[in-house]
């Protein structure tokens, strides 16, 4: 006989490939192999101990700041640490998304409050990771000694990006040609290649928790800068071009 929390778990994976599985694969299909499976028995037990979705999300945020506790780390460690605390954002970060549809609990504040810890990780993330490379590499291009500088601008450059699509989807949204938003949500609509190109790389980005760690052993990290450098790219020019030939 099944008990309360299995029909609970059931009902948590039930509404999620049914509502978000579709767009997560579409965009960002590293965390739907990795971090979305262990988010259920978290989520079941969140609910069963009554916290909510909007707790979540702050609990994202403190955990957000905490990642530049990376200073005070000694650099054998730093990185482990900063792989380590983003994981555990990454998976409450699909935690509150469950929490949210399973209790019905879906509102503009919980929207806001995810949005804001989105964009205080990707700073916190970037500028620690920034850190930890131009604290430890020693080889010489001037490329990994402006580290930090240059992640702050990926990370900057990549929170512009996704301002220009919300603010095109909730101000010109009645003005895309094919009638779908910029973000492209459940809509079908014909692929092209560089659609497909794009979603691979975008749904490489919430592995970089990962990434850390495998570099961090392999004494490699330093090249996670070119990667941030070149998603970030990646991304503002991919949304600039998909909005300009979108609207009229």
């Amino acid at each position: 006989m099944n008990t309360d929390a299995e029909k609970s778990g059931s009902e948590i994976r039930r509404l999620y490939f049914s509502e978000k599985s579709h767009d997560e694969l579409a965009g960002e299909w590293g965390a739907f192999i990795l971090y979305r499976w262990i988010s259920f028995p978290v989520t079941s037990f969140f609910i069963r101990t009554g916290i909510s979705a909007n707790n979540v999300s702050v609990l994202c945020i403190l955990l957000s700041f905490s990642l530049c506790f990376v200073f005070l780390k000694p650099d054998g460690i730093s990185y482990i640490y900063l792989s380590i605390i983003a994981i555990i954002i990454s998976i409450l970060d699909c935690v509150d998304g469950n929490i949210a549809r399973i209790t019905n609990s879906r509102s503009f504040k919980g929207q806001y409050l995810d949005f804001i810890a989105d964009l205080i990780y990707r700073v916190c993330l970037y500028v620690s990771l920034g850190y930890i490379i131009q604290s430890t590499t020693v080889i010489e291009p001037v490329l990994f000694k402006k580290a930090v500088l240059l992640c702050l601008l990926s990370a900057l450059l990549a929170i512009f990006s996704r301002l220009c699509r919300v603010y095109v989807e909730k101000r010109f949204n009645s003005q895309i040609k094919d009638n779908t938003s910029v973000e492209m949500t459940k809509v079908k609509r014909k692929y092209h290649f560089r659609d497909i190109i794009f979603s691979f790389f975008s749904g490489l980005d919430p592995l970089l928790p990962v990434f850390i760690l495998i570099a961090g052993f392999s004494n490699v990290i330093h090249w996670l800068l070119i990667w941030i450098l070149f998603y970030s790219i990646l991304d503002f020019t991919n949304t600039q071009y998909r909005i300009l030939t979108r609207v009229e």
